[in-house]
């Protein structure tokens, strides 16, 4: 897996990596909307994208319209050679990364903050024992000798022991994601509290459409000024609704039983 490099330098104080979640077939279409609105060329993998971001502009990755969830990258550890080891020495492994990545942390948790937050100052993040957190593992790729829970409690367990925070499962301030894929891991900090693609959903039914695909449809036509754009199985109205916010000087019509 590739990443952009500048922003997961400990020692570059002024940027971070970020990490955007988009529907499997469309990261082209993420990553022309990457460039458009920040001027950066992202990374694409499958089902994501990542790229440099200042930390500055930070908040403005929930502005983008093709992806679901944002997180910031904290660091990333290449080499990990899972399949060598048991469980337990893997588990020690992969917890032994983060006293070593301590700056990282200190500049995701102020991304976190200044993005998702926006209520504590950088000393607070650090040390306010009332932060509630939890952490997911996700996994890809065979060879492990540990399962996704496995990992979720062990680094949950040094995540506590490092920060003093308090483990919540459902009511929790702040998602730290474990990634694991193959013979490496990167960590990450979630910046949405719920996928983008609920914005313009007010009820859900059987025709329902999720605001980020019917955006990346329109982009998909690439829709100039003065077009006119019919939905003829207009559903939820999703497509009329997103191309009216994002691409307004075009005409949205649409065609259906229930109307918008």
């Amino acid at each position: 897996m590739q990443f952009p490099t500048l922003g997961l330098e400990e020692e570059n104080h002024d940027c971070c990596c970020i990490e955007a979640t988009v529907v499997t077939g469309f990261e082209f279409f993420a990553k022309d909307e990457c460039n458009q609105l920040f001027g950066t060329t992202a990374v694409t993998s499958r089902g994501r994208i990542f790229f440099d971001m200042p930390i500055i502009r930070a908040h403005k990755v929930l502005e983008m319209r093709s992806v679901d969830n944002v997180y910031v990258v904290v660091y990333r550890e290449k080499q990990m050679n899972f399949n060598e080891k048991q469980k337990e020495d893997s588990l020690d492994l992969i917890n032994s990364t983060l006293d070593r990545n301590s700056k990282s942390w200190t500049k995701a948790l102020k991304v976190w903050k200044s993005v998702a937050s926006g209520l504590l100052d950088d000393t607070e993040v650090e040390q306010n024992q009332e932060i509630k957190f939890r952490v997911t593992c996700r996994r890809s790729k065979e060879g492990h000798s540990f399962g996704s829970p496995d990992a979720s409690a062990s680094f949950g367990s040094s995540v506590q022991n490092k920060f003093g925070w308090k483990p919540d499962m459902t009511r929790f301030d702040l998602e730290v994601v474990l990634n694991v894929v193959g013979d490496e891991i990167y960590v990450t900090l979630s910046l949405t509290r719920s996928s983008l693609h609920r914005r313009n959903i007010v009820c859900y039914g059987s025709m329902t459409l999720r605001s980020t695909i019917a955006h990346n449809m329109l982009r998909m036509a690439g829709i100039e000024d003065g077009d006119v754009v019919c939905d003829p199985m207009c559903g939820s109205g999703a497509i009329p609704v997103e191309g009216g916010l994002y691409w307004n000087k075009a005409w949205f019509l649409e065609i259906g039983r229930a109307h918008v």
